[in-house]
């Protein structure tokens, strides 16, 4: 189906938000990286420490300490791995509410949180259910961190994002799909197809998610 100018707005502004987000990711990777060195050479420094000690009195406090430098060494790796998981894929949902005060808020929704980018995690950040609770165009009422909220949700768009490049755009206004031609707008049959092969694909991806927080 032919794109409109309407549409190509709409792809603009989504390419322009995924360019921009993920600048902002790869922006942190500097210092999350140097982090990650800085602990993973105080946690050998300490280990060696503890090796040469052989003084029992001088050498508890180090063991101790080792132990809290690793902790801080898997927590930088695994923010090292978030990270680069999230250029990857960095959202899946975007939502702007119209806030009772007149205020507006923006947020993207992802697999992992990052407030510096805007992303929050599905499955740890109150404000998500805004995204699962509502369509467009809905007033909304919510209690968030004991707070209530109320509102109109202005947008809400899903997306496909894979290897850091935007594949997919679900909107009211219609389906987009990216292919080696280009941008294409998915008539009514297709765009039924793809929301039942996303809805199966999404409950095979959240049934793991949602398990693994039943049995932490």
């Amino acid at each position: 189906m032919l794109l409109t100018e309407e549409d190509k707005k709409i792809i603009g502004e989504e390419e322009r938000l995924l360019e921009s987000t993920l600048q902002s990711l790869c922006r942190q990777l500097p210092q999350v990286q140097a982090a990650k060195i800085s602990a993973n050479e105080a946690a050998r420094e300490l280990t060696r420490q503890v090796v040469n000690e052989w003084n029992h009195e001088e050498r508890q406090p180090l063991v101790s300490d080792e132990a809290v430098a690793h902790r801080i060494l898997d927590i930088r790796k695994n923010n090292d791995k978030a990270l680069y998981e999230l250029i990857q894929e960095p959202y899946f949902g975007r939502v702007c509410t119209k806030e009772e005060d007149g205020s507006e808020v923006s947020f993207l929704i992802g697999k992992k949180s990052n407030i510096e980018a805007g992303i929050v995690d599905w499955r740890n950040a109150p404000i998500a259910s805004l995204y699962f609770n509502y369509k467009q165009e809905e007033e909304f009422y919510e209690v968030i961190n004991q707070r209530e909220r109320a509102g109109l949700i202005k947008l809400r768009r899903s997306y496909r994002v894979e290897n850091g490049q935007l594949a997919q755009i679900d909107t009211p206004e219609g389906m987009f799909r990216k292919n080696e031609a280009g941008w294409e707008k998915l008539d009514v049959e297709d765009e039924i197809a793809a929301h039942r092969s996303r809805d199966i694909r999404s409950k095979e991806k959240r049934l793991p998610n949602i398990l693994s927080l039943i049995t932490k």
